[in-house]
Parts: structure tokens; sequence; C-alpha cells
């Protein structure tokens, strides 16, 4: 590596660093990309989503019986609030024999389980790149240590045109490793608290429909939950 690095600036040190030192860049270069691309991609769905179950709550208020709340169903199907009224009607058709509001709820949660998993995807990519990507750069650090030490020893001076390359390219690799690390955390809390709120209002969506069933009677939900196709139309992945 040439010691000569003051006319450079910091692409020119990234060039002259050793094939460990660049592969450590690319890949800090390649989970920053892929972070952000999943901050965007979540980001869409999560606007998407959210005002599809602002709209439909909204549209809920509305209902006052069970067949109300399956053409509004059949009306959204295709959106993630209907697909979870559509999964909790076809719940409610297995069970007309006995439907209950604490049954409904119980399998309202699982519903809600089902598709939280599905809405938390790709998440683990941002937290193993806030992980990695500091260790990376911790490895970086030392990698480019050690060729301080190594220069040190073959030119049997400790001046500071021997040391500043590779504190340079240790330092480097710091800074790399942090900008890719923090950035992904900061998504990782983002998406998470995203899907809190996501998750919230898919239960209030869950709860008005467990009260109609409350004060329905059985005979009624039997009857309609009968008639009822709950073909589901709704793609979760």
């Amino acid at each position: 590596m040439d010691a000569s690095i003051g006319n450079h600036g910091v692409w020119g040190l990234v060039l002259q660093s050793d094939f460990v030192s660049k592969m450590v860049l690319l890949v800090l270069f390649s989970m920053s990309i892929l972070s952000w691309a999943v901050l965007l991609y979540k980001v869409i769905l999560f606007r998407i989503k959210q005002q599809q179950c602002k709209k439909v709550l909204h549209e809920i208020k509305g209902c006052n019986n069970i067949v109300e709340v399956i053409h509004l169903a059949k009306k959204h199907a295709s959106t993630l609030p209907g697909h979870v009224l559509l999964e909790l009607l076809g719940h409610m058709k297995t069970l007309q024999d006995n439907v209950s509001a604490d049954i409904l709820q119980m399998y309202a949660d699982q519903i809600l389980d089902e598709v939280m998993y599905v809405e938390e995807s790709y998440t683990p990519i941002l937290a193993v790149t806030s992980s990695v990507a500091t260790l990376l750069g911790l490895f970086g650090t030392v990698w480019g240590l050690i060729h301080s030490f190594i220069r040190i020893s073959e030119k049997q001076s400790a001046d500071i045109v021997t040391v500043a390359p590779g504190i340079a390219e240790a330092l480097i690799t710091t800074v790399a490793g942090l900008l890719v690390a923090i950035p992904s955390l900061i998504f990782l809390h983002y998406i998470a608290t995203k899907t809190k709120e996501l998750e919230h209002q898919l239960m209030n969506l869950c709860d008005k429909v467990t009260n109609l069933v409350r004060t329905s009677s059985v005979k009624t939900v039997k009857d309609v939950v009968e008639t009822y196709d709950t073909q589901d139309q709704y793609p979760l992945s």
C-alpha cells in the first residue's frame, strides 16, 4: 500500500487498500443497499396497508350486523383487512354449530399472528445487517492495524509515514461499518413500530366483528355463514 495518502483522499485510500479491505468494504456496501431496499419496500407496503385498514375501519363502523360485514369483506377481498375478515368469517362457518365470540376471538388472535409473521418478513435482514456490519468494521480495524505493525517491522521505523496508511485503512472500514449498522438499526426499530401500528388496526377490526357476534343471535349468525362462500383473494406474500 502506497504511504502517500495525503493527496488521494478517501477514495484514493480505498483504491490503495489490499484485497481483504476492499472485500470488507464491498460487503458493507452491499449490505447497505440491501437494508435501504428493505426499508423502501416495507415503507411502501405499510403505507398502502395502513390506508386500507383505515378505510375498512371507517366503513365497518357503519355495519350493524354480520351480513353487512360479509358485504364489506367481499368488497375489500383483495386487501389485507379484507383477508383478515374473510379468514375470520371462514372460521365462523366451521363453528356454525357453536358460534361463540370467545372462540372467535381465539381464532382472530391466530389469524393476526399469521398475518404479523408475514409482515415481519425481511426484518431479520436488518437485524443481521446492524450486527454484522459493526463486526465487519471491527475486523477491518484490526486488519488495518496489523498492516501498520507489519510495515513497522519491515521498515524498522515507527514514523507517521509508515504507520498512517494502516491506521487510515482501519478507520475507513470502521466508519463504513458504523454507517451501515446505525441506519439498519434505526430501520429495524422503525419497521417494528409500524408493524405494531398495523397490528393494532387489525385488532380493532377483529374486535368489531366479535362484538357484532356477541350482539347477534346464534341462529342469525348460523344462517348467514351457511350461505357465505369464504374464498380468500388476498395474496399474503
